[in-house]
């Protein structure tokens, strides 16, 4: 059978804490600065997402961390491209950070968008083709620069054999016995 907790809380006695005592604050404290914000965000430049009926319920709020996930091929790179594109058009600063795609893997499908084409159609093949992608590139890369931000993906570990890291593995073991050390 469920056991119900008593609704009566004596929060001077968990106050009384040394290490909640320094995190636990009355909600009190923090009315005039909950003020301060609503004020402020009022007066605050807002930044837009590229598609107008999303603009009413969903915010991108600065020195905060937004996390796309998801299952591959299901368009997420796609739509934070979409947004960085958006933001960066807003004079906003955006970093991309993905674990799946190398930078210039990131910076490729980015370029696309920002052209609006396809650079690896019959028309951009051949000498006159590839001076329009590298005006198009070029010009990515000035617009972008103050402005985006890509970090690198981690290096996969490298593999050892079992026998260089283990004090217990014997002589004879065979030398494509493996561990990855992710």
């Amino acid at each position: 059978m469920a056991e119900f907790l008593d609704d009566e809380i004596d929060f001077a006695a968990y106050l009384k804490g040394t290490d909640a005592k320094s995190k636990v604050k009355p909600a009190g404290d923090f009315v005039q600065t909950a003020k301060d914000r609503l004020r402020s965000q009022a007066k605050a430049k807002r930044t837009y997402l590229p598609w107008p009926k999303c603009n009413e319920s969903f915010e991108f709020r600065r020195g905060e961390v937004t996390a796309w996930v998801g299952q591959n091929g299901h368009g997420k790179t796609d739509v934070t491209t979409q947004m960085a594109l958006s933001l960066i058009g807003q004079d906003e600063k955006v970093c991309v950070a993905s674990f799946e795609m190398k930078p210039v893997t990131t910076i490729s499908r980015m370029v696309r968008m920002f052209a609006m084409t396809n650079p690896f159609s019959p028309e951009y093949q051949g000498d006159s083709g590839l001076e329009v992608l590298d005006t198009l590139y070029d010009d990515f890369g000035q617009w972008t620069i103050n402005s985006l931000g890509c970090t690198t993906r981690p290096e996969p570990p490298t593999l050892k054999p079992f026998w260089e890291w283990s004090s217990i593995a014997p002589r004879n073991w065979a030398s494509r016995t493996y561990l990855s050390t992710r």
